[in-house]
């Protein structure tokens, strides 16, 4: 019988969209940029299936670390999901800093991504959680991430309205926890649209902040009437399927928000 062991922490599960239309050599070239991209997320990877990708030194300002982060990787189908530990949850700041430090990963995995040509939507969460040594995840934290990135309408990634709820902090209190950037290059509060209809305001991932600040090679080197441009571009590859439409357009009207700073 497998070890089973419970832990508390970040999920983040991600979605490749349009995988379902995948044909075999789509769904071989997806395999392997979806290998290259969780070992180039950062940081060290150990041999086994515990991959740790965000340095300890990078952490040390929060003082809320118990032996390291860690970062689990789980593939299911077109789905990846990751499992960041090593915190612990007996103050709201310590549960803040599990938010941040899934931010800055998660934020840099989907612009790695997107700069790749795989477009994701994605969520985390924090809370507990149980795993195996067979790579099952299974628990609340991931039942919460999962529901929130199935309900969202575009590409993007969202804080889950538990882990955002932290993240809101940040906006209120005008804190400054953050290692490397100041809170609205990571967290952006977004009414953000829904498959069922209507708009929900939660905590989302500042991702075109990111990819405009540092555009890949083969586009930065063009002149842009304007910098939606960039974002355009990296679309082009993509076939926009019919009743997909309004999920590009509300990704392109939060690219245009996300960098005008509304």
């Amino acid at each position: 019988m497998n070890e089973v062991d419970k832990k508390w922490g970040a999920i983040a599960l991600f979605d490749a969209l349009g995988a379902r239309g995948y044909s075999i050599e789509d769904s071989i070239n997806f395999l392997n940029s979806r290998e290259e991209l969780i070992e180039n997320s950062g940081g060290h990877i150990q041999k086994t299936k515990v991959r740790t990708l965000v340095p300890e030194s990078e952490l040390a300002r929060i003082g809320t670390i118990s032996g390291g982060v860690k970062v689990q990787a789980f593939t299911f189908g077109d789905t990846i999901g990751f499992a960041i530990t090593g915190f612990k949850k007996d103050h709201p700041q310590k549960q803040l800093a599990a938010c941040e430090v899934a931010g800055n990963f998660c934020r840099k995995f989907f612009t790695n991504a997107l700069l790749k040509g795989i477009l994701f939507r994605g969520a985390f969460s924090i809370g507990e959680f149980v795993t195996d040594y067979q790579s099952t995840i299974i628990g609340p934290a991931v039942r919460d991430a999962a529901e929130w990135y199935e309900s969202c309408d575009w590409i993007g990634v969202v804080a889950s309205p538990n882990a955002g709820k932290h993240v809101s902090l940040f906006f209120s209190d005008h804190a400054s926890y953050m290692m490397d950037n100041s809170v609205h290059e990571v967290f952006l509060e977004y009414d953000v649209p829904l498959k069922r209809g209507g708009k929900a305001k939660l905590v989302t991932l500042n991702w075109p902040r990111m990819i405009d600040s540092s555009p890949p090679t083969y586009i930065k080197n063009f002149e842009w009437e304007n910098r939606l441009g960039i974002f355009q571009t990296i679309l082009l590859p993509h076939n926009i399927d019919f009743g997909t439409e309004k999920k590009y357009e509300n990704t392109i009207e939060f690219y245009r928000s996300a960098l005008s700073g509304n």
